[in-house]
């Protein structure tokens, strides 16, 4: 739909159809009273510039393109919105989805409802999907929980190398990159959950069971 609205504009002021063509339509939100905004911002504005644009100036992480761009700490203030920007980072635009993280909230807990959302939505038409996202989302709910084994991280890390591109549609490689990305900007966090409780993990979840939810702007 944004892509014919696009068309239309283009075609009816054609001295604007280059600005029209470099622009995104992204959703931009996060936890806490900020909230959710939609807006339409020119490709390759920095996401730092985004966060304070929609009251999450705050956030220490972000997670991309929905679910299927990938979970980013460090340096994500200086991603620019842009397909080609952001799939040099490793992570993707996807829908144009982007949620900020705030101290408060833990990376590990946030990958493993993601991955859990993701396992259930599989279609069922593929073993290595359905077995590969079980296997993620199984492993990082159990280190959200305290309760990763020894070779949990080594286990994350060689599927999420492995699975990318086996799958017959790109669900599986989403939890791959969110597994991926998650190893390579939260190295330590999962670790971190055996040795003690983290509160926002250990903290009570809503009746639906899910803590990590978007609102609609």
């Amino acid at each position: 739909m944004e892509t014919l609205a696009r068309v239309a504009v283009m075609y009816s002021r054609p001295d604007e159809a280059d600005s029209v063509a470099g622009a995104h339509l992204v959703t931009l939100s996060g936890a806490g009273a900020a909230g959710a905004a939609l807006a339409e911002v020119p490709a390759g504005t920095h996401l730092k510039v985004l966060a304070d644009l929609c009251g999450h100036g705050t956030a220490t992480a972000v997670v991309l393109g929905g679910m299927f761009g990938g979970l980013y700490g460090e340096g994500w203030t200086d991603l620019p919105l842009d397909h080609d920007g952001l799939k040099e980072a490793g992570g993707a635009l996807g829908c144009g989805a982007l949620h900020f993280l705030h101290p408060e909230d833990c990376p590990v807990g946030v990958a493993a409802e993601a991955t859990a959302y993701l396992a259930a939505q599989s279609a069922r038409q593929c073993g290595v999907c359905v077995s590969g996202t079980g296997a993620l989302a199984a492993t990082l709910t159990a280190a959200a929980h305290g309760e990763a084994g020894h070779d949990s991280v080594d286990k994350l890390r060689r599927w999420s190398q492995q699975l990318p591109g086996r799958g017959a549609c790109g669900l599986l490689d989403a939890a791959a990159r969110i597994v991926g990305s998650l190893l390579a900007h939260f190295p330590d966090r999962i670790d971190a959950h055996r040795r003690s409780d983290c509160p926002a993990c250990a903290g009570a979840a809503p009746e639906d069971g899910r803590r990590f939810t978007v609102p609609v702007p």
